[in-house]
């Protein structure tokens, strides 16, 4: 039997999926009460890689402040309107995460930063 040959490459990635909850979302309405958002689809941050799960939530647990601010820089670049205490317990009344030890590229060609 032949082998199935592989059409992807593996990236030197993991990944962290964050997804706003209601929390989240009425405090950016309170910022904007003229146009209100009744969900977000969340962003994938790319991290260095991890060999498992446990290893990629251990690093958002020492870094989630960084994914934080960048967060509600998205929906405020004036620091005043964030809140004061960003700390774990905050983080996680505000958004849903899960993290994934393996990213993976179907498509050909380089990936492009913006």
């Amino acid at each position: 039997m032949e082998p199935i040959p592989v059409f992807y490459d593996e990236v030197d990635r993991s990944a962290v999926a964050i997804k706003p909850k209601q929390p989240f979302l009425d405090w950016t309405n309170a910022l904007t009460p003229d146009f209100p958002q009744t969900e977000s689809l969340g962003i994938i941050y790319l991290v260095k890689m991890m060999d498992d799960n446990k290893a990629v939530e251990t690093w958002l647990k020492k870094n989630y402040k960084k994914i934080f601010e960048n967060e509600l820089n998205g929906q405020s670049t004036v620091e005043e309107d964030w809140p004061t205490k960003r700390d774990w317990k905050l983080f996680n009344e505000w958004f849903d995460y899960s993290v994934h030890p393996l990213v993976v590229d179907i498509l050909e060609g380089p990936v492009k930063k913006y």
